[in-house]
């Protein structure tokens, strides 16, 4: 992701607002998403009291506009974390 904010930056784009940008569309979805998984997890686990803090990857795929502006594609609840060039 450095090169790429590297290259963006290089022609003149706000990198900063870019990930704000993302960061805040990404959150928006989550305000709507984490209740959900929250919910599922509870109800898997019996409804019983968790011992420590958990955890989901999750995987966000993302199209911009000529401006810029992020939009959220899909959510992946079970991203492949396999990485083959």
């Amino acid at each position: 992701m450095s090169a790429l904010y590297d290259g963006l930056a290089k022609n003149d784009v706000d990198v900063p607002l870019l990930k704000q940008n993302i960061n805040s569309t990404c959150s928006r979805i989550m305000q709507l998403f984490g209740p959900m998984m929250e919910h599922q997890f509870y109800t898997l686990n019996g409804n019983q009291p968790v011992k420590g803090v958990p955890f989901h990857i999750l995987g966000f795929d993302l199209m911009f506009d000529s401006q810029l502006n992020p939009y959220i594609l899909e959510v992946n609840y079970s991203p492949s974390l396999n990485v083959l060039f």
